[in-house]
């Protein structure tokens, strides 16, 4: 005979089933506990584990020192059978020193590879000092494995192979253009500067300060840029934006060069990323 069953969640301890078998007679049982099996099922340890990394972006075409944290749980009633934990650096990232107080081995260099016993209810936490190297493009995915010794199991395939994500920093760039390649000495020239802020980082940059303080004998007159704070001024400028990621933000100068000016006029701004943008 077979019989599916399932346990509930609810279930706690050890799960004893017993099977009864009641002879008519003149039949008999060959002893009192011939008529009667059971079959006990232990529980097993339940792992899971969560990754988090020191900062959310690195800076593209630099170095950027960051450390990995696992926390490994065992929710389960039952001490867990020492559970293999594995770590790979991925491409970009070189992995310097890691430690995990409860593991063996408790330590090492170089991609993780240890084993994890954990009581019940209890915790370890595993950390991984590593930089994120000049080659790496796009967004860096770090994954860790904790795979559980049977019976023991993961809460989900999610909470045994959680992961971490660095994206990179935005990265700068500025244009700028007069609206005149050319004054009058000797009277006012009104002229329009414009310039552009472009990202070609995917990821958003942080408080970008724009600055550009005019040449003597150049006024600036008022300046706008819908996307800064604040959006306008009169005067030199001052101010900070967030420049999409793969976009441009666009800001205007309406300047005024006075009679008295002399000589070739260069006016330059100045754009400040915050870091870790570049």
């Amino acid at each position: 005979m077979n019989v599916t069953a399932t346990i509930p969640a609810t279930a706690s301890g050890a799960v004893t089933n017993t099977v009864s078998v009641t002879p008519t007679a003149p039949d008999a049982c060959l002893n009192t506990n011939a008529c009667q099996a059971s079959a006990t099922l232990q529980p097993a340890a339940i792992l899971s584990a969560t990754k988090q990394a020191s900062v959310t972006n690195y800076t593209p075409g630099g170095t950027t020192a960051l450390t990995y944290t696992i926390n490994i749980s065992n929710t389960g009633p039952v001490a867990s059978n020492a559970a293999a934990v594995t770590d790979n650096a991925p491409s970009g990232v070189t992995f310097g020193s890691w430690s995990c107080a409860l593991c063996v081995p408790a330590s090492g260099t170089g991609n993780v590879a240890t084993s994890l016993s954990l009581a019940a209810g209890g915790t370890a936490t595993l950390t991984i000092t590593a930089t994120v190297q000049p080659t790496a493009i796009g967004s860096v995915v770090n994954t860790a494995s904790v795979v559980p010794v049977a019976p023991d199991g993961c809460l989900s395939a999610a909470a045994c192979t959680p992961a971490a994500t660095v994206s990179p920093a935005a990265i700068l760039s500025a244009t700028k253009s007069a609206s005149a390649s050319y004054y009058w000495t000797g009277r006012s020239t009104s002229l329009t500067y414009t310039i552009a802020v472009t990202n070609s980082s995917p990821t958003a940059s942080s408080s970008t300060r724009i600055q550009d303080a005019m040449p003597a004998g150049v006024t600036a007159q008022s300046w706008s840029c819908a996307a800064c704070v604040p959006q306008s001024g009169t005067g030199s400028v001052d101010t900070l934006t967030a420049v999409p990621g793969n976009g441009t933000v666009t800001m205007t100068v309406n300047a005024l060069i006075a009679g008295t000016a002399v000589g070739t006029l260069v006016n330059t701004a100045t754009i400040t990323p915050r870091a870790p943008d570049a």
